[in-house]
């Protein structure tokens, strides 16, 4: 019996769905790390189908593998480094790509991850700047930053007119 994924698309026999081990524990593991991410990354599935032909089941495997690896380890490799892409950030990227699908703004199917790796990378990117913008504003407040000829006891009065001693 041939059925169909009504968000994927993908079309299989339901005997090589059921016994297809590898997909079936790919898709349990984004189930398990997260429900929301799990019907996200279905609906993400879909804007990789042909539009004239059906998303194969051995093709659906071969992306899946790669972003449930990332996930798992929530970190994604891009640009010869590592960055942090916990499961919020997941959900939120593939949210963008799915309102970018909604805008007219892909073109379709996908070939790879890559626009989703990217836009990864920009949240991951922004989020390590705010972190360094804070722990620069808290070494700051702390009196941290006091430089040559600056009083560390004193912020904002040079060392001659206090007579201290750092």
């Amino acid at each position: 019996m041939q059925v169909t994924c009504p968000s994927c698309g993908a079309e299989a026999s339901l005997d090589v769905l059921i016994t297809h081990d590898e997909l079936r524990s790919l898709i349990a593991a984004v189930l398990t790390m997260s429900l929301p991410l799990g019907a996200l990354v279905v609906r993400y599935m879909r804007l990789f189908k042909p539009a004239t032909q059906v998303l194969r089941v051995e093709r659906m495997r071969k992306l899946l593998e790669p972003l449930v690896a990332d996930m798992r380890r929530a970190a994604i490799t891009r640009k010869g480094r590592e960055w942090a892409a916990p499961t919020e950030a997941w959900k939120l990227a593939i949210e963008t790509v799915l309102d970018a699908h909604s805008a007219g703004r892909l073109d379709l199917p996908l070939a790879d991850h890559g626009y989703l790796y990217e836009v990864l990378l920009r949240m991951a990117d922004k989020a390590e700047a705010a972190s360094e913008r804070a722990t620069e504003a808290d070494r700051q407040q702390r009196g941290d930053a006091a430089g040559p000829g600056r009083c560390a006891c004193a912020p904002g009065q040079s060392q001659a007119r206090r007579r201290c001693q750092p």
